[in-house]
């Protein structure tokens, strides 16, 4: 798993922390979220398998394009970044039948609710969002060879806070096809 802005990890890392068969690699730019991170998870059979990056992803991106990864997390990024990462350049660090898993806060939301409040050592950080526009991403995604296989709301009947969009491989969607036809031979 390559988890692009991990910040505390409570979210996401926090649900694998006893995994013991995951390699993972954490990215963050923030020292504060990085330091939270290792103090709430440092103990756990996870973290032992965790590489720890504290730097902009435009710098560490092109360092670990020699891995592959099955999945590559970005849980409220893009909404953060001036520019989205290109997809062709995440796209040379997922393994084929990988996916890109984005969940950000929904564009409506975001507008009507521009300032963000984000936390780590009982300090409370706002940032204004910028709108992250799902249709845009996959677009984006689609000309680096990915296929949205989900595109989901989560909210309440008023108003969707957040989406979640998960991009497969092209390769990914093939195979699956291939061997859904073998299958009926």
């Amino acid at each position: 798993v390559l988890d692009l802005g991990g910040g505390t990890g409570l979210h996401i890392f926090a649900s694998f922390f006893d995994d013991s068969e995951i390699f993972w690699t954490y990215v963050d730019l923030s020292p504060a979220m990085s330091a939270q991170f290792k103090r709430n998870f440092s103990g756990t059979t996870l973290f032992r398998r965790t590489a720890v990056h504290v730097e902009d992803m435009s710098t560490v991106l092109p360092r670990l394009e020699h891995h592959s990864y099955d999945i590559v997390l970005m849980s409220m990024v893009l909404s953060s970044m001036i520019h989205a990462p290109g997809f062709g350049r995440l796209g040379r660090l997922v393994a084929p039948n990988g996916a890109i898993i984005i969940s950000d806060l929904d564009p409506v939301y975001a507008a009507l609710h521009p300032f963000h409040v984000a936390g780590s050592d009982g300090q409370r950080l706002t940032l204004k969002a910028n709108l992250v526009m799902p249709l845009d991403i996959i677009r984006s995604a689609r000309t680096a060879g990915f296929h949205a296989s989900e595109l989901i709301t989560i909210g309440t009947s008023d108003i969707d806070y957040s989406f979640l969009a998960v991009l497969e491989t092209r390769q990914g969607i093939e195979t699956a096809a291939y061997g859904l036809a073998a299958s009926d031979v």
